[in-house]
């Protein structure tokens, strides 16, 4: 009953996940409602002085939803649409899967002498999530002209970014007094927004292309690595573990804006099209690689069973993913997630409960992997804090898991050597005792034969 009990945690584990995963699809930001004056912002402007660094602005936006995704420029600063927009009360503002477009609005009270202002570099702000579709900045001055108007996102040629970092940023100058951005997704429509100043940017990104280079620098020597192993011993093992490796980093890469920004630069919204197919190769090779490396087949049959059943749901739907629509393909694609992850984590609980030493390992694993994911889909979502271990957590659990994994399938390949060993050292020695009873039986028949010739000598 125990392991029935656990295994039945394992699921329903597995299908919170998902549906974490999924919980986009109906998050919606709730605003105060408030009756906002005509052409201006309820939220208080965000003060600018000598000590500003950086802020998030989540809390100091006022949004307007645009259902129909036709609204201007020209229409959210009239009056009417004016006066629709409502205060933020999220620090990170999230609407989930939407068709809507969302305008978010901020103004800016710049308390710097003018000598400061005018010889000051102007501001950066950063939408920090790098799936976004479109996303376009208008600013104005104090007498109301327009003075910047820029857009940026993966559906927008890389040529018109006002920026060459990974996420959308926008440059502010100091004559800003009041700007509004239009954002549009096919992605979860997250409004992760940071104001920084110019040096503080790029300290900021300095830091972030610091921790991207190390973590895809260790991720490609472990791709190497393996890759390198698994040609050489033609393990499969290996080589399934060295394409689940190379999978995942191209998610990774497609999330970061890496992709975008350096693979392909000239496929505008392809790293949307390619997402669902990124998530399905990474299914098509963990799992595998988890039956090798847990033995499926002779230590779990009906694990055995569901991971190939598994399998199958992903090679159907990479199949049939290019006649659906992103958002379809992507909802199928987490459909299936709730049996990839009590595959890959059952397997693990079950074997370890029965005391087989790699599925500890292989267990920590996945478990710090799907820790790092978690964290940084609540920092996604406002539930946590926006820091330097919160934004980085997925892929910090995920280099985690891969160095685990690495140990675990050493370990398994040392226990298979130890059992050949072992066998061959016993198939030796039946080989040996085999001889030594033929040469007795040898002996003893020699000396029947001789003692039969004495007696027929005396005879």
């Amino acid at each position: 009953m125990g392991l029935r009990r656990m295994c039945a945690v394992l699921s329903a584990l597995a299908a919170l996940f998902a549906l974490a995963a999924l919980s986009g699809c109906h998050h919606e930001e709730k605003a105060v409602p408030s009756a906002a004056r005509v052409g201006r912002s309820e939220t208080p402007p965000i003060v600018i002085d000598d000590g500003f660094r950086d802020r998030a602005i989540g809390l100091d936006l006022d949004l307007l939803e645009d259902k129909s995704g036709a609204l201007t420029f020209a229409d959210v600063r009239s009056p009417e649409h004016a006066a629709r927009f409502l205060p933020s009360t999220k620090a990170s503002p999230s609407f989930g899967y939407t068709k809507s477009a969302y305008w978010a609005r901020f103004s800016l009270d710049d308390r710097r002498d003018n000598a400061k202002r005018e010889s000051s570099d102007p501001l950066e702000l950063t939408l920090a999530y790098a799936q976004t579709d479109f996303a376009e900045l208008w600013c104005v001055d104090a007498a109301g002209a327009q003075i910047v108007h820029a857009r940026a996102g993966d559906h927008v040629p890389l040529a018109e970014w006002p920026s060459t970092y990974r996420e959308p940023s926008f440059a502010i100058p100091a004559a800003a007094r009041s700007c509004v951005v239009r954002v549009e997704s096919g992605n979860p429509l997250q409004l992760p927004f940071t104001l920084r100043t110019r040096g503080t940017f790029a300290s900021h990104r300095l830091q972030d292309n610091t921790v991207q280079c190390l973590y895809f620098g260790a991720l490609l020597v472990m791709i190497a690595y393996n890759g390198l192993v698994a040609g050489s011993s033609r393990s499969l093992a290996y080589g399934f573990y060295t394409l689940f490796l190379a999978s995942y980093g191209l998610i990774q890469c497609a999330l970061g804006g890496f992709g975008y920004a350096l693979l392909w630069p000239d496929a505008v919204g392809w790293a949307d099209r390619a997402m669902p197919l990124f998530i399905a190769l990474c299914g098509l090779t963990s799992i595998p690689f988890a039956a090798i490396l847990l033995d499926l087949p002779r230590t779990s049959p009906r694990f055995w069973l569901l991971a190939r059943v598994t399998v199958g749901l992903f090679m159907t739907h990479v199949c049939v993913m290019g006649f659906l629509s992103y958002s379809v393909a992507l909802r199928a694609i987490f459909a299936i997630a709730p049996f990839w992850a009590f595959v890959l984590l059952g397997s693990g609980v079950v074997l370890s409960w029965r005391g087989v030493r790699v599925a500890k390992l292989y267990l920590v694993a996945w478990t710090v992997f799907i820790l790092g994911t978690l964290i940084n889909m609540l920092r996604g979502f406002g539930v946590l804090p926006t820091n330097a271990f919160t934004v980085n957590a997925n892929q910090i659990g995920s280099a985690i898991e891969f160095v685990l994994l690495s140990f675990a399938l050493a370990d398994r390949i040392k226990t298979l050597q130890a059992e050949v060993a072992t066998q061959a050292n016993l198939a030796a020695a039946n080989a040996e005792l085999a001889a030594a009873n033929a040469n007795l039986a040898r002996v003893a028949t020699q000396r029947a034969l001789e003692g039969q010739e004495r007696t027929n000598i005396e005879l």
